[in-house]
């Protein structure tokens, strides 16, 4: 057949997207193989991507690294809240954590001028979740903390705390011995023996010899306990029961039933005075009975915990012990009132602060008989509320007697929560909320209080911690600090634990490296379901929630996972994730933006202007790609504008490093997408006013000004890319608050640019323009000319004459451009095709000439490039012309 002419044309009125799915010839006409720097909202054509705003610049100290930026939400009263960020750096083998907070989304206050706290260590494995009052920082390996607001004004303050509720109150009952309701009633210290120094072991011991404590001053309670033996001497005395009533500084005599040990008591350090746990004494009131409630002759159980009315903090919960009110004579049933006194913990300081508690919450069961224990009359109910005293001296208990008989109790609230939880929360390297309810994976280490020894069988046995372990908090109360031992699930497969967990609708979903877990609540228990064996995530932070979809980067591409646990794979990146990021999957960022709807894969930048993106548009189904950023760092979080909060996508840059003494302090510097298209300078990369160089001789980029550190600048006639960065030999940073390059007056260069790159599939066989086309590997093509009709919506007055955008032509799957052309007049000089308002029409619109042959060959893909910094516009078609050659003249 002959030479068949024809043009190849594009019209981008319709939803264009891009597709990686498949190789570049065999992407279908409709469908960009890249389509980069367009913004996905808009629709009827291809506009320029909005570009980056800048949120805030922040400082830290010189030759530090930033390891991360947590986007963090906290309140602190009713009417108050505030966004902000968790800054994680580390330098001189330290990690450090700082707090930056903003009532209004603009202005950020440094909290407290210093950082929050810092650990001894680097590398850290960090997570960061925030929860109403509380922001919690877990790090792998090391105790987490929690931080909150004491205060707003003059200035913001904040408290650091070790998490976890600490040890459990301690409860002491205590009976007056006297006979009659004519007792004194009094109550004595509330200290007991917390343990025993053994003195002398003995020798000859076979088994353990028995242990008397001397009793205390009436009324009181005396010590128990038992001793253990090692190669036939004492070596050890287990305190089975505290005891009470002792007199500080006078411990009781310890005596062995046999041989010649000799130990010492040691009494708890807060006898008669305030505790560190916090302490509830309860006895029957013999003093007198007009005007007080009355409790029939039995037993009842008690136990207290303490409350921070302000923050909502809990402790532990005691343990229940038991008290008895006495029968008369001949064992007749006696009415008698029961008394208790509460010291409050002594870190109590009048100031509601977090870690301090001002309520105390007693509970206690109905009568369970006398002599003997009813099961369904132990069930513990709120007895009452006491307030800590108003001054600091909280050494002085707060007295009180019971008001609430049996036939009220049973309509109060009661404990439903376990009766156990670790004094501190696992060290875990991952964090994830539902609900009220905290979840903590990637654990290492065991710090918490466990009992070793359960013989008094008051305490249960305490599981040992597993391989992988996933721990969670009370499912009963909105109690984040309060883990039960029992509430933990270790996977079947050792080691193979939760790496990563994201929320989503009712359920949350935990994956693994090669799986993935639905954890979702049925009451008050948690449920761990297994599913999709060999999907697990690439990484940390290759997984975002989207609706009721968890979007996850997986061994073979990107899938999206329902709560309800269905599996779709979103194919539309596959040749991106297992192909061209394939190396660096493991490092790559997810992040949604709910303004734009638009979920974002970040390749971080590494060595300047080398960062990646795929944008997944979820409002117009469109999928797009931004290049050349700078950014390092990205997180999902809340942001403030207009009083309300959005779902934004931060992303961190470098704006100057430092590395010495006598440098100034490093900055970085965060950012949203402009969606709004609100920034009043020029529409490049970042609202930087520098947007073209084009004087000739040295040229010196302000970076503190222009933000520009990890940027890049095109040459504008040799299409050639630079970064803007600097590094020492050994990779440590340098000190870069200025950049210079040279600049000649004939190739201008443009600065930080939006980088956009349309690129069509293989072009195919067509019997006539504007018939469907076919593949065809068979037949060469040949491209003369390209041709591209655009809209200026906004230019950059400093756009240098003959900036113009460029026609380029790629071969097969090659991945550089086998030409490049830019479009130019009848007499061949290239045409300023910005420099207008409005584009040429008709007759003169420039073509782009692909030399005076064009381009041959069976597989070839037209590209439309720019980098125009500074320009906003829209690209509505494009065109090539050329031939479809005869099969007689194929070449290769």
């Amino acid at each position: 057949m002959a030479d068949f002419e024809t043009n190849w044309a594009w019209n981008f009125s319709g939803p264009t997207t891009m597709s990686k799915a498949q190789s570049r010839p065999f992407t279908p006409k409709e469908i960009a193989w890249d389509l980069t720097g367009f913004d996905g909202n808009t629709t009827g054509s291809l506009r320029t991507h909005p570009g980056f705003k800048k949120v805030h610049t922040f400082t830290m100290p010189k030759a530090h690294s930033l390891q991360d930026v947590f986007p963090v939400t906290i309140t602190y009263d009713s009417s108050t809240f505030y966004v902000g960020h968790v800054v994680v750096r580390t330098g001189s083998g330290s990690t450090f954590f700082d707090l930056y907070l903003s009532s209004d989304g603009t202005t950020y206050t440094y909290v407290g001028g210093t950082e929050l706290f810092s650990v001894a260590a680097t590398g850290l494995e960090v997570d960061v979740q925030s929860y109403g009052r509380y922001i919690y920082i877990y790090m792998r390996g090391q105790p987490a903390r929690v931080v909150y607001l004491t205060a707003i004004s003059p200035s913001l303050t904040v408290s650091v705390q070790n998490a976890g509720p600490g040890l459990p109150p301690r409860v002491e009952t205590q009976e007056d011995p006297t006979a009659s309701p004519s007792g004194t009633g009094t109550i004595s210290n509330v200290g007991g023996v917390i343990s025993a120094t053994i003195t002398a072991g003995g020798s000859g011991y076979t088994s353990p010899p028995t242990v008397t404590f001397a009793a205390p001053s009436a009324p009181g309670r005396t010590a128990t306990g038992y001793a253990k033996i090692s190669s036939g001497a004492v070596s050890e005395i287990v305190i089975t029961d505290s005891g009470s009533g002792y007199v500080a500084g006078s411990p009781p005599s310890i005596t062995f039933g046999s041989g010649a040990a000799t130990a010492t008591a040691v009494l708890d350090p807060s006898t008669a005075t305030a505790s560190t746990q916090g302490r509830l004494a309860v006895m029957v009131d013999k003093s007198a009975v007009a005007g007080k409630t009355l409790f029939k002759s039995g037993r009842y159980g008690f136990a207290v915990q303490f409350l921070d009315s302000t923050t909502g903090r809990k402790t532990q919960i005691s343990e229940t012990v038991q008290l008895t009110v006495p029968q008369g004579t001949n064992n007749t049933d006696i009415n008698l009132p029961i008394v208790i006194r509460v010291w409050f913990p002594s870190t109590y300081s009048g100031s509601w602060a977090r870690g301090t508690y001002d309520k105390a919450l007693i509970y206690r069961t109905v009568n369970q008989g006398v002599g003997g224990s009813l099961y369904g009359s132990g069930t513990l109910h709120l007895d009452h509320i006491i307030t800590a005293p108003s001054d600091t001296a909280v050494v002085t208990p707060a007295t009180t007697n019971l008001r609430v008989p049996d036939t009220q109790l049973v309509y109060q609230d009661t404990f439903a929560g376990r009766t156990r939880a670790d004094n501190v929360v696992p060290q875990g390297g991952v964090a994830q909320f539902l609900g009220s309810t905290l979840f903590v994976s990637r654990i290492l280490g065991n710090t918490a209080n466990v009992p070793n020894d359960s013989t008094t069988g008051i305490t249960p046995y305490l599981p040992t911690p597993g391989v992988g372990d996933l721990r969670w908090s009370t499912t009963l109360d909105v109690q984040p600090e309060n883990f039960s031992p029992f509430n933990r699930w270790v996977p079947t497969t050792v080691g193979n634990e939760i790496t990563a967990m994201r929320r989503v609708g009712p359920y949350m979903i935990g994956c693994s490296t090669d799986r993935m877990y639905r954890i979702g609540r049925a009451g008050a228990f948690i449920k761990v379901e297994e599913m999709h064996i060999g999907y697990g995530c690439v990484g940390p932070q290759t997984l975002e929630s989207v609706g009721s979809m968890l979007y996850v980067i997986c061994g073979s591409g990107l899938k999206a996972v329902s709560g309800e646990g269905a599996l779709d794979d979103v194919t539309s990146l596959d040749n991106l994730l297992n192909g061209e990021w394939l190396s660096v999957r493991s490092t790559l960022k997810m992040a949604f933006d709910a303004v734009g709807q638009c979920l974002t894969i970040l390749k971080p930048c590494v060595n300047g202007g080398d960062g990646e993106a795929a944008c997944l548009w979820f409002g117009t189904n469109r999928i797009t790609m931004l290049q050349d950023l700078p950014f390092r760092h990205m997180r999902t979080g809340n942001w403030i504008v207009g009083g309300q909060t959005q779902r934004r996508s931060f992303f961190t840059k470098r704006t100057t490093t430092g590395n010495s003494g006598s440098q100034p302090d490093a900055t970085f510097t965060v950012y949203v997408v402009d969606h709004e298209r609100s920034r009043s300078t020029g529409n490049n990369l970042i609202n930087s006013n520098q947007t073209y160089a084009s004087s000739s001789g040295p040229l010196t980029i302000n970076l503190v000004t222009h933000d520009l550190l990890d940027c890049a600048y095109y040459n504008t006639i040799t299409n050639v890319k630079t970064a803007i960065t600097v590094t020492g030999n050994t990779g440590v940073p340098l000190y870069l608050d200025v950049f210079t390059v040279t600049v000649s007056a004939d190739e201008p260069l443009s600065i930080a640019p939006i980088t956009l790159r349309w690129t069509g599939g293989n072009l195919g066989f067509q019997v006539q323009p504007g018939m469907p086309e076919f593949k065809d590997f068979f037949k060469q093509k040949q491209i003369t000319t390209a041709s591209a009709y655009l809209e200026i919506v906004s230019n950059a007055a400093s756009v240098p004459t003959g900036m113009a955008w460029r026609a380029q032509v790629y071969r097969g799957a090659e991945s550089s451009p086998l030409t490049t052309s830019v479009p130019v007049d009848r007499d061949g000089v290239t045409v300023s095709t910005f420099a207008t308002v409005a584009p040429p029409v008709g007759d003169d619109m420039p073509s782009a000439p692909f030399g005076r042959h064009g381009v041959v060959g069976a597989a070839l893909s037209p590209s439309f490039f720019c980098f125009a910094s500074g320009l906003d516009m829209r690209l509505l078609a494009f065109s090539a012309s050329g031939r479809i050659l005869d099969t007689d003249r194929r070449r290769a």
